[in-house]
């Protein structure tokens, strides 16, 4: 019976020997490595006589309470678990077959990417222009990888809010800015599984505000007369530190009714609203995006009298009523007459002929200034109206 008993403790003890399996030896993600995604890839080594591989994960090294457990048949295996930024994983694998599952391997532990860093401006920059270039960086990129920005004129981020990018685009936007002001700026990783914390603040400052003296005037010159009507070229010379320039025409030196205005990068415009035997004054201001110059000296020019006519004295009667006008307005002149209604830029808006009386209803008209001709014979009159 004795002998008996001492084979079959043999043959256990032979079986056990024959198909007891070793813990794994780990491989992939390294012990320590930080990883740079989201769906992680584990790999252990094949051993001898294993049917099945187990795997655990945990965010601590006793492994007390694993948040996933997995079982395969493989030695490699590509999950995408919930991993949250700037945190340690810890993680181990053992082997199984019919006979026997094997003990734990040794953990390894990984840390996934974290904070983002500060690349440009450089921390301390000064003399920025007003559209700088905010760049960072971060490890790795992940599927739907998104990032926000701050940027503040306090260290403490006060009421300031965070700007998120469009997902997979890259880490860096352009600001907009003021002159000789202080900035604080700071980035962050975006997920739909997490947000990673702010970095660190870089700060930088912006230009000192330029000098923007008064603009010259060029052409035509002061007090010139007989300008033929029609298109003319205002003109005016370089300013230093503008980069566009404000125009005004106007009919009085008060510039209190403006006939046109405009904007332009360049030295000149031209004005077409010219009207005939008309004084205009003009001039012209420089601008560096928000901040705006000092006007220049006025200076005026007046249009030749219109050829082949004769102008028209008070004695002719003509009435123009009510001006300003709201919805229309009426003209009273004795006789045949031809009206002719003019834009700013000598657009022609209306032309029609009448006798003794023509109403002009204007209810589609933009609100502006306009410019009546009435042409009687050989004779004209010019009048502004104002539409309201």
């Amino acid at each position: 019976m004795m002998k008996r008993l001492h084979f079959l403790l043999l043959v256990f003890l032979v079986q056990t020997s024959l198909f007891a399996i070793n813990a794994p030896t780990l491989s992939s993600p390294s012990n320590g490595i930080i990883v740079t995604r989201f769906d992680l890839f584990v790999n252990v080594s094949s051993v001898t006589g294993a049917k099945g591989y187990q795997f655990k994960f945990d965010t601590t090294p006793t492994f007390t309470s694993p948040w996933v457990k997995l079982d395969t048949n493989s030695a490699s295996y590509i999950y995408s678990p919930e991993l949250r930024m700037g945190k340690t994983y810890y993680w181990r694998a053992k082997c199984a077959n019919s006979i026997d599952t094997g003990n734990w391997s040794a953990p390894f532990n990984f840390l996934t990417t974290q904070d983002v860093w500060l690349s440009n401006p450089t921390n301390g920059a000064v003399n920025i222009a007003l559209y700088p270039k905010l760049e960072w960086g971060i490890q790795g990129s992940f599927p739907e990888l998104r990032f926000q920005y701050q940027l503040s004129k306090d260290s403490l981020f006060t009421n300031v809010a965070s700007i998120l990018l469009p997902v997979n685009s890259s880490p860096s936007v352009t600001v907009t800015c003021e002159y000789a002001t202080q900035y604080y700026w700071r980035a962050r990783a975006f997920h739909p599984l997490d947000t990673s914390r702010w970095s660190g603040f870089y700060t930088f400052k912006t230009l000192a505000v330029p000098a923007l003296g008064s603009v010259q005037l060029a052409s035509p010159t002061n007090g010139l007369i007989n300008v033929p009507v029609g298109p003319i070229t205002l003109s005016w010379f370089n300013l230093t530190n503008a980069l566009t320039y404000d125009v005004e025409v106007s009919d009085n030196q008060t510039f209190a009714i403006v006939l046109a205005n405009g904007n332009t990068p360049s030295t000149g415009i031209y004005f077409s609203g010219t009207q005939a035997n008309t004084r205009n004054y003009w001039r012209v201001r420089g601008l560096i995006t928000a901040l705006i110059g000092p006007w220049s000296g006025v200076r005026y020019f007046t249009t030749a009298p219109a050829t082949g006519t004769l102008e028209m004295d008070a004695d002719n009667a003509i009435k123009v009523f009510p001006n300003p006008a709201q919805q229309s307005f009426e003209i009273e002149f004795e006789g045949d007459f031809e009206t002719r209604i003019t834009d700013l830029q000598g657009k022609i808006i209306l032309e029609t002929k009448a006798k003794n009386l023509c109403q002009i209803n204007f209810s589609e008209w933009e609100p502006g200034v306009y410019f009546l001709r009435l042409i009687k014979g050989n004779q004209c009159h010019i009048q502004k109206i104002v539409i309201q």
